[in-house]
């Protein structure tokens, strides 16, 4: 007879963890919280260690980087040193004890703007990649992008290409209920004559919106629009110059 000793020896695959885009904000604003999951075949949620670095410091330390969440569904939120700017490389880590898996993503910190009184969201869009742009007024009204296609060649510094499906959409925020008065501005830089409304800045309400400015519509002429108890608004005395940059604003001082 043939003996035959069997040795069965046990596998351990690293976990794993999901991606996380590029952030922006401004000096003194929190990023996050960041959704991210995690998962192990071999070892158990409670068992695993999740942690982050910084490959800039004097911008974000170590103990700016914290985390929430339980079991796979975890969260990350990135404090930045007051009153420091630039950009740093945030890696999330989770590890078994024996094998890890890592996410990296670069955050971008930009100086907030001149205190100006009233200032509720502004965007310079220079951060040149990623699916956010930061909001400089410091209010966190940061915008995501859909679509739209990043370049070096704005007014000043960068810019949003948009092709008329495209747009940043900013989450719905109390600093945004402009209701008393309020000056709506952008640079913008058309290359097509317009055949129906051309958005530029709009806050919508159900079924409607709640102001608006466009740089086109179907008369070819910038357009300035509230709702208070029905739409008012008015266009614009001629047509924007086609490849070239002009600033539009929009003023109301609550009354019509």
């Amino acid at each position: 007879s043939v003996t035959l000793t069997l040795t069965i020896n046990a596998t351990n695959t690293p976990p794993t963890i999901t991606s996380l885009s590029n952030e922006t904000t401004t000096d003194g604003t929190n990023v996050g919280p960041l959704s991210f999951s995690i998962s192990d075949a071999q070892t158990a949620f409670s068992r695993l260690v999740v942690s982050g670095i910084s490959s800039n410091p004097a911008l974000v330390a170590s103990s700016g980087i914290s985390f929430g969440g339980s079991e796979a569904n975890r969260t990350a939120t990135i404090s930045p040193t007051p009153n420091q700017t630039g950009t740093a490389l945030i890696t999330i880590s989770v590890s078994d004890g024996s094998l890890s898996a890592s996410t990296s993503f670069t955050l971008t910190v930009f100086s907030k703007p001149a205190n100006i009184s009233g200032l509720v969201a502004a965007y310079s869009f220079n951060e040149g990649q990623g699916g956010t742009v930061a909001d400089l007024s410091g209010n966190g009204n940061k915008g995501l992008v859909g679509g739209a296609h990043w370049t070096t060649q704005g007014e000043f510094g960068g810019a949003l290409i948009f092709d008329g499906a495209s747009q940043v959409t900013v989450p719905d925020s109390s600093s945004l209920d402009l209701t008393n008065g309020m000056t709506l501005e952008a640079w913008v830089f058309p290359t097509a004559t317009p055949t129906g409304w051309s958005t530029v800045i709009m806050k919508e309400q159900p079924g409607e919106f709640v102001y608006t400015l466009y740089a086109g519509s179907p008369a070819n002429r910038p357009n300035a629009y509230i709702f208070t108890t029905g739409e008012k608004g008015f266009g614009g005395p001629a047509a924007l110059p086609l490849s070239r940059w002009t600033h539009l604003a929009e003023t109301y001082d609550g009354r019509v």
